[in-house]
């Protein structure tokens, strides 16, 4: 089982598959275009599985079964990742098929309803809209069914109709990474401070000179950096007289509400200048060492 992931993940550094899409057009709350990157080029190690990807999963087989038997529709699940006849690096790999229409299937769980429209609409989060597309390139269906289960209880089908444009424009972005940068070793632009921190993770000790406007940025960080400063202070100032107030009691209340409360907790740690002292050898056998930047304004 472990051999066939390893070959499934292999096969999927070749392409860019659905899940990679909203990334690469900076719509997904989890991954960044670098991080897309990274994986292409393995210089990222394969995420492992998290609770939310395993449930989905474990429930995917469940979610075809009632969305097949509520609409009549035949779904086949077909194993293996699929490639786009002209774009090569297009990957699809489905939760299912409906042949006879034709259509993609794509099975969804979700906490919430957030961003989750009318049942029946193609009203579904922007990230899915793009794997969806993505997939409807791939295999050139007409659309995509998106059952969901909301909540463990709130099962919903949505369906995405083809949009020629739409998936026109998917295309040339996905080309444009994957020969851009994925084929030509250039990683794309970082969008954020955990993105620059892992393509620059030390300085050269040079001065760069920037616009006008990254100056008012660092002018705007001096002032917030001072206010928080004056809130720290009054905040620190505040659990002072409220510590005072609890004495020996376990919480303070007013009109017979409670407010807060102040409890003793334990907390077990290792003395780590009691460790050195004692055993500086076994000591330097669990120290780590990290690098990292630090932001100061002069």
């Amino acid at each position: 089982m472990e051999n066939t992931r390893e070959a499934w993940l292999a096969e999927r550094r070749t392409g860019i598959g659905g899940s990679d899409v909203a990334a690469i057009l900076g719509l997904s709350k989890w991954k960044t275009p670098l991080d897309v990157y990274m994986e292409k080029t393995g210089q990222a190690p394969p995420q492992p599985e998290s609770e939310p990807m395993r449930w989905g999963t474990l429930l995917e087989p469940v979610i075809l079964r009632e969305f097949a038997e509520r609409h009549g529709i035949r779904v086949i699940r077909e194993d293996g990742i699929k490639r786009h006849p002209r774009h090569g690096f297009m990957l699809a790999s489905l939760d299912g098929w409906a042949p006879e229409l034709p259509a993609v299937v794509e099975c969804k769980t979700a906490r919430s309803a957030d961003g989750w429209g009318e049942p029946g609409t193609g009203e579904i989060p922007a990230y899915y809209q793009t794997q969806v597309a993505h997939y409807m390139a791939v295999t050139g269906a007409a659309l995509a069914f998106v059952p969901v289960l909301i909540g463990a209880s709130d099962f919903r089908v949505y369906q995405v109709d083809r949009d020629d444009e739409f998936i026109g424009d998917i295309i040339e972005a996905e080309a444009a990474f994957w020969h851009d940068h994925v084929r030509a070793g250039i990683p794309p632009e970082p969008i954020n401070a955990a993105d620059a921190a892992r393509l620059w993770a030390r300085d050269n000790g040079e001065t760069v000179e920037v616009a006008g406007e990254l100056a008012d940025d660092v002018e705007e960080l001096r002032a917030l950096r001072e206010q928080a400063k004056d809130l720290e202070e009054r905040i620190g100032s505040i659990e002072d007289r409220l510590k005072v107030a609890f004495r020996d009691a376990s919480s303070i209340a007013h009109g017979g509400k409670v407010l807060a409360t102040f409890k003793a907790q334990t907390r077990k740690s290792i003395d780590t200048k009691a460790l050195t002292a004692a055993n500086p050898t076994l000591a330097d056998q669990f120290r780590t060492e990290s690098t990292f930047r630090v932001l100061r304004l002069k």
